[in-house]
């Protein structure tokens, strides 16, 4: 893991959680968390001391077919509300698969701890995968060195630099 004391004076050391599907910034989106490393993230956001007052986090697009292999560019998220969910709760929304454990409508088996809405703020340049080992091992959420662009309003993809991007690697 990198020092603060290497990381650029431009870039901030942020958390990334990889998704499946491409999101745009100023848009709003709702997560339900259940992975205990993504639980662990939020403890963390959710914590005002640890996270400096600031509950935000990368979004990058996940590789469809390369573990451990993401967009270098992704989107802030800031926590705009959440709730922390008891057991009856997730049960209610998320119901019970055939073996009649909980998450019958989640991609695994879990208890869902906590649903966050987040606003898609800025564009984010991942500079690099600060614990690359972690993605594999799944002991803990991915931490990035990033630059954060300006607020978006009237800008493009190619203003942001965000024309062929490579992508960066947990590998």
């Amino acid at each position: 893991r990198s020092s603060p004391s290497s990381i650029r004076k431009d870039s901030r050391i942020l958390p990334l959680l990889p998704l499946s599907e491409v999101l745009t910034p100023l848009s709003d989106h709702t997560l339900s968390i259940y992975e205990p490393r993504y639980i662990e993230l939020y403890d963390y956001l959710l914590d005002d001391e640890k996270s400096e007052g600031k509950p935000e986090f990368v979004v990058s697009l996940a590789h469809p077919s390369e573990d451990g292999v993401f967009a270098s560019y992704g989107v802030l998220f800031k926590i705009k509300d959440f709730v922390e969910m008891d057991e009856d709760e997730a049960q209610d929304i998320y119901g019970n698969d055939e073996e009649g454990q909980l998450g019958g409508l989640l991609e695994e088996s879990a208890a869902v701890k906590y649903v966050a809405t987040h606003t898609a703020t800025k564009i984010v340049k991942i500079r690099k995968v600060l614990n690359p080992a972690s993605w594999d091992k799944e002991d803990t959420y991915l931490r990035v060195e990033a630059v954060i662009t300006d607020d978006l309003k009237g800008s493009s993809a190619k203003e942001a630099g965000m024309e062929d991007a490579p992508v960066a690697s947990a590998s």
